[in-house]
């Protein structure tokens, strides 16, 4: 009999330990530089979870884009690094908590600055 497997859409990797980790879904990533680039990465390098969509991050807090870029350029690589912030006063979430990423999108299709 063959495996079976069932495809969530998840991506992982794994350390040198055998730990996994999960990066992010298939979908929301992003190609840049011609490499895979996965939102949650991103967002694992912020104190807190403030997390955009496709090359953008949504703050919530006082820093500056400079301070921001500058915070970023040490933890990640260049081609992942946020092309724009978007500072806000709240993410919009689920009755469950989850960030509501097709609101973000419409937020920057709308033209949010």
């Amino acid at each position: 009999m063959s495996p079976t497997y069932l495809r969530m859409g998840d991506i992982a990797h794994c350390d040198d330990d055998g730990f996994f980790y999960i990066d992010g879904r298939i979908k929301d990533m992003y190609i840049s530089g011609g490499v895979n680039a996965y939102p949650a990465e991103v967002a694992r390098r912020w104190k807190k979870r403030q997390w955009g969509q496709v090359g953008a991050t949504f703050v919530i807090g006082r820093a500056t884009e400079v301070e921001l870029g500058h915070f970023l350029q040490h933890r990640l690589a260049r081609y992942k690094l946020p092309r724009k912030y978007y500072f806000v006063e709240s993410l919009p979430r689920t009755p469950y908590g989850k960030i509501v990423k097709s609101e973000l999108r419409k937020w920057i299709q709308e033209g949010l600055s």
